[in-house]
């Protein structure tokens, strides 16, 4: 789980001038301390746990411990039906 997390972060931060991953920041005033902070990521044409994602943004769901045992994920592009 840690890995995708960590992917995901990580192309999320090459995508921040993304239209939609833009957009969404903006008009929600999220800034990068807020993306580290909730260690957001961003799934663009990648496989997580089987399931094909496409404009997904990531937020990892933590345990009491500190150990990230799910993800969530909003569709970016509201055109995007999921399948």
């Amino acid at each position: 789980m840690l890995d995708i997390i960590q992917q995901c972060k990580a192309n999320l931060k090459r995508n921040l001038n993304n239209p939609l991953v833009s957009e969404f920041f903006k008009t929600r005033h999220l800034t990068e301390s807020d993306i580290d902070t909730f260690d957001l990521g961003y799934a663009n044409n990648i496989s997580i746990l089987g399931t094909e994602m496409k404009n997904r943004l990531v937020f990892p769901m933590y345990d009491i411990n500190g150990i990230a045992n799910s993800l969530s994920c909003r569709m970016l592009d509201k055109n995007d039906i999921p399948k």
